[in-house]
Parts: structure tokens; sequence; C-alpha cells
């Protein structure tokens, strides 16, 4: 049975949706991720803040392997916060173990709400995959080989880029070969019941215009669906219900709920060699 959350009193919306609720240590699990990201930085090679649209943040990091065989895949690293907060410069630390692999790694920033809209949000996502399959070429990878790594709110952006349609001339057919969706919400509307869409300020015509569920994919790529064991039953559905859409539309899917994870560490899990998650993630292109 799907979890059902829209007649659920705000203090039961808080702690199944709200990650900072939910978690009691998620500040210091995301100053572990920028604090992991300042040392990385210092370590990998890569050009930092390439700009793929007009937008004040709509910049990203560009990371090469040392070692880079021939038309390598390239992997798209898609942060999350609610779409309203964290960058990408908090997110560095994935970067290094996904390089390992030979991927081409693009760690990308874009703007925030309130500032902008969530549907500028999923425009300007669509704006960097576009960039990266038309610059890939360049950089060494195959443009025709993407895949996308989105972790929370990073998730329902990279879901959204397999719910469009894409003209011709900004996105080869099937260019999107898989798909990592950690921990994500595919119904924006349960922002609207948050206290943390007093600064989002989503609205609910735009939340329903961009929820996932329900929609029919544009693209097939394999996907990896994964959550952690130590969320809340409401977080753990919306990764059920995505998972459920992938496979009724005939996806190759597969779900992990990882054990001894919240919605956090479940990240650092995922970039960590010998996890099973890890594992997962990386065999989509190795």
């Amino acid at each position: 049975m799907p979890f059902t959350w829209r007649a659920l009193p705000p203090e039961q919306m808080e702690q199944h949706f709200n990650p900072r609720v939910a978690t009691p240590d998620a500040q210091r699990l995301i100053d572990r991720f920028i604090s992991r990201s300042v040392e990385a930085r210092q370590t990998i090679p890569g050009l930092y803040d390439l700009r793929y649209g007009e937008g004040e943040k709509q910049t990203l990091d560009l990371h090469i392997p040392k070692s880079c065989a021939p038309d390598a895949p390239l992997a798209i690293f898609i942060h999350g916060g609610f779409w309203r907060g964290l960058d990408k410069s908090d997110h560095s630390f994935v970067v290094p173990p996904l390089l390992d692999t030979g991927a081409i790694v693009v760690n990308v920033n874009y703007d925030l709400c309130p500032q902008v809209t969530l549907d500028i949000i999923v425009e300007e996502i669509a704006q960097a995959v576009s960039y990266c399959h038309h610059n890939a070429g360049q950089w060494g990878a195959d443009p025709n080989n993407l895949y996308l790594i989105g972790h929370s709110a990073g998730a329902h952006l990279a879901a959204q880029m397999l719910l469009r349609t894409w003209p011709q001339q900004a996105l080869a057919a099937d260019a999107i070969r898989g798909v990592a969706a950690i921990t994500g919400v595919y119904e924006p509307e349960v922002i609207l019941e948050l206290s943390v869409n007093q600064e989002a300020q989503v609205s609910a015509a735009t939340a329903a215009r961009q929820n996932c569920l329900g929609r029919t994919f544009t693209s097939s790529p394999i996907m990896l669906i994964a959550v952690g064991g130590d969320e809340p039953e409401g977080w753990i559905g919306q990764s059920e219900s995505f998972a459920t859409l992938c496979i009724n539309a005939q996806l190759r899917t597969q779900m992990l709920i990882v054990p001894d994870t919240n919605h956090f560490t479940i990240l650092e899990q995922a970039v960590s060699a010998d996890e099973p998650l890890c594992t997962a993630m990386f065999d989509l292109w190795r």
C-alpha cells in the first residue's frame, strides 16, 4: 500500500518529510559533508564554476580522471536541499570515488527557491544536462553515455529529466543511460505542509506541475532507487512509489532500502567502496 500522507497533521508531516526533524544530528552530518568536501577539493583535479546558463548559480564543476579511457561515461551529480538550500561545493566529497571508476564527473549547481521557482530549477537542470551532452566529447566522454546521480531533492530533479520531451538538438534519444535516485522526494506537494516552505515558497500549482508520480517516461534508462532504512515511513514511501512507477513503465529497476542509514549517511555510503549501494551505483556504468 502506498503511504498516504495528505491527511496527516502538521507535526507528523514534519517528522515524515523534514529530514532535519527526522534526523536529530542532521546539521552535524551536513557539516561533515562540507568538511569532507573541502578536503576533497584539495586533492582532485577540476575545472570549477563553468557556466552552463545565465542564472546566478548556473555553474558546474568538471572533474576528469588522470587516467581516462576514450569515450568515458559521464556522471552528473545533482545535490539536494529541498530546492532551497545547500550547494555543489558542499558535495565535492562524492567526486573522488566516482573518478576512481574512470567516469568523468560533473557536480551541478542551480538557483534556489525562493529566488527562482521550482519550475525554473527543473529547466536549469535540463540546461545543465544538455550542456554536458554537447560538451562531453571535448571532455573525453561519450555524449550518449550519461548517468544522473541525485540526492534528496536532487533525485527529484534527476527524475524530471526522464519525464520531459527533449528537442532533438538539446539531447539525443536515450543519451541518459542510467539514474541513481538516492532518497528522493517525488511529490513536491509535501513541502506545502512543511515549515521549510516558509523559506522555499513553493506554490501549490508549481508543486503539482513538478510531481513525478503518475507521469509517462520519455526515456528508458536503468534505474537504481535507494532510501535509508532508518528514514521515516513517509520518506521511504516516496522511493517505493517512484520505484513502482518505474517498474510499471518496464524500466530495468533496482530498489534498495539500505539498512542503518538515514537521509544523510546514505549518500556517504553511496560513495564508500565495498558497500552494496556503492557497488550497485557504480555498476550502472562499469
